[in-house]
């Protein structure tokens, strides 16, 4: 019975609740319709030739697994090599890098969004590359190691004044950084007054530059 109907399964088949004839060969379905297994194929229920015993999907199209590769359902020439996929194009994976669908020609490198890097002179910093030295990465965003300060999650512009504190900025002239944390700057932290206003000190009376250690 095909969906109420009765068929002979000896010529006929029921492809999704339709009766179709069998065709020569070895027949299968293909969704509503029949097809010959030999020389056809049947990719995501559509029936295309089968041009060798090579003859693979592809989606809904066909490719030649010797000489193609299927790529996010996009047929491309293999590469030469090892093919792989870097996203709808096929590359070397011995001797190329993939980074973010796009192909770079030096195995050696390290990815940073699309672009490649060399990891021993460079960083990378969200999707931006930096020199190593006089940078450096705060969150995603690069800043100057000379002229700026990562403080939190934000980029802030040194001053003679200013230094960070866990999280925030402070004017070392008005407040000292203690274990992280935020203390006025009335003098009673102070084991002696003859300290310059560049030095602050911690609860265990020990002398550092702008923080308590």
């Amino acid at each position: 019975c095909c969906n109420g109907t009765t068929f002979d399964p000896s010529y006929q088949l029921c492809c999704s609740d339709v009766i179709r004839y069998k065709p020569c060969g070895e027949a299968a379905c293909c969704g509503p319709n029949a097809y010959t297994r030999e020389v056809q194929v049947c990719c995501n229920g559509v029936i295309s030739s089968r041009s060798s015993a090579w003859t693979e999907c592809c989606d809904e199209s066909v490719f030649d697994s010797q000489e193609e590769i299927c790529c996010n359902k996009v047929v491309a020439t293999k590469s030469n090599g090892t093919p792989g996929c870097c996203g709808t194009i096929s590359y070397d994976i011995d001797t190329q890098i993939c980074c973010q669908d796009h192909v770079h020609d030096d195995v050696s490198m390290s990815c940073c969004g699309h672009d490649s890097f060399d990891s021993k002179t460079h960083q990378c910093c969200g999707d931006s590359v930096f020199k190593i030295g006089d940078q450096d990465c705060c969150h995603g965003q690069v800043f100057s190691l000379e002229l700026q300060s990562c403080c939190g999650d934000d980029i802030y512009t040194l001053t003679s004044n200013t230094s960070c504190c866990g999280d925030e900025i402070y004017d070392l002239r008005a407040h000292l950084c203690c274990d992280g944390k935020l203390e006025a700057n009335t003098g009673w932290l102070l084991d002696a007054s003859h300290y310059p206003p560049v030095h602050t000190v911690n609860c265990r009376w020990e002398v550092w530059d702008h923080h308590c250690r």
